[in-house]
């Protein structure tokens, strides 16, 4: 599509951020622009770096360590899809902070939707892969003895691509259902339908609330009825399996608190920014409003760089990974990795050893 120069120039012209073309009109001028772009850039690359070198672990150590489980399969997958989310945020972000940029995205319908196509899709793709977390916790807890016939590597590849086929086919309807007429700004607000927002964001964080009440619901009535049995000393086999399956599953109580924890940094990082949304869909705009939502996008960031600290480095198998591939490079001592290695066979052990009624807490 064409778009004449004056129109080129009327973009360039726009009060919109840009760091080399003087004090843009928004509240802090350029200083505080040019923090926010530094913040913006180091974040971006804490969330690239942690987020690949999980993936290259997992894959540098598949071999060594005679397979990998799949739940740090599906660690891997979601470290894979925070990365994409920083790619996607750095192609995002550089119509805020790059003039040529903001140019080229602005004066064309399809570069300007394209950018939130990509972003949207990225961030979908780590929403549905907490899905697809909570779904493989949930066979281990309530079918564990089943848990290898139930889920395996095959199975495991067709959900992840449907995690992400289906979070790319769902945005790439943007292309036909959009705002974007000629003197547009390239914003958020200005080109996405409210309707798509509304309908993509209870499809992403109610899918995400409703697996995880599931999968904890699940794991409540295990425990209840573990704790009966020791309230009442009744030594009958437990329901699905013998007595160190109930430990199995007791154990897997660990994991679904970092599911929930990684769960609610999701939802809390996302709030400010989406109410800010809406603010502003309903009317109600300043450049103070406008300044606001540019951070509350930052804070929301936040939740794909803690990601790997409080989900991979808390799965035994995917520690040892990243700590093995450090003692290649040099860069961890043998004793750390020693003690990641007798870790993950510890958990292995405990997972098979009967329960004693110390070893067993309901929670």
């Amino acid at each position: 599509m064409y778009v004449s120069a004056d129109w080129h120039m009327d973009v360039a012209g726009m009060d919109q951020s840009c760091l080399h073309e003087g004090l843009p009109a928004v509240p802090g001028g350029l200083p505080l622009l040019a923090v926010h772009a530094a913040v913006d850039g180091v974040m971006l690359l804490l969330m690239l770096a942690t987020n690949a070198s999980i993936v290259a672990a997992i894959v540098r150590q598949r071999r060594r360590l005679a397979g990998v489980s799949l739940s740090a399969r599906f660690a891997a997958n979601l470290a894979a899809a925070d990365a994409f989310v920083g790619a996607a945020t750095v192609f995002y972000l550089s119509y805020r902070y790059v003039c040529a940029s903001r140019v080229g995205l602005g004066g064309y319908k399809y570069t300007c939707v394209l950018r939130f196509v990509v972003v949207s899709s990225a961030h979908m793709t780590s929403a549905y892969s907490l899905v697809a977390i909570a779904v493989d916790r949930y066979i281990a807890v309530v079918h564990a003895l089943r848990y290898k016939e139930i889920m395996n590597v095959r199975r495991w590849a067709v959900i992840i691509a449907t995690v992400w086929l289906a979070s790319i086919m769902i945005n790439l309807s943007l292309f036909a259902w959009n705002k974007w007429e000629p003197g547009a700004e390239c914003e958020l607000d200005k080109i996405v339908p409210l309707g798509y927002m509304i309908a993509a964001g209870i499809a992403t964080h109610g899918g995400i609330i409703v697996v995880v009440a599931l999968v904890h619901y699940r794991i409540h009535r295990e425990a209840v009825a573990v704790k009966c049995r020791r309230l009442t000393g009744d030594n009958q086999p437990c329901p699905g399996g013998s007595a160190a399956n109930v430990l199995r599953r007791t154990m897997n109580t660990k994991s679904a608190r970092v599911l929930l924890l990684v769960t609610c940094v999701y939802l809390g990082c996302w709030a400010p920014y989406t109410l800010l949304y809406l603010v502003k869909v309903s009317g109600i705009s300043s450049p103070a409003i406008d300044l606001a939502q540019n951070l509350a996008y930052t804070f929301a960031n936040i939740n794909y760089l803690v990601n790997p600290f409080i989900y991979s480095w808390k799965n035994a198998n995917v520690r040892q990974c990243i700590v093995r591939t450090l003692q290649d490079l040099g860069l961890y001592d043998k004793s750390v990795l020693s003690n990641a290695v007798k870790s993950n066979v510890s958990d292995r052990r405990t997972s098979s050893r009967t329960p004693s009624s110390e070893q067993i807490i309901p929670t």
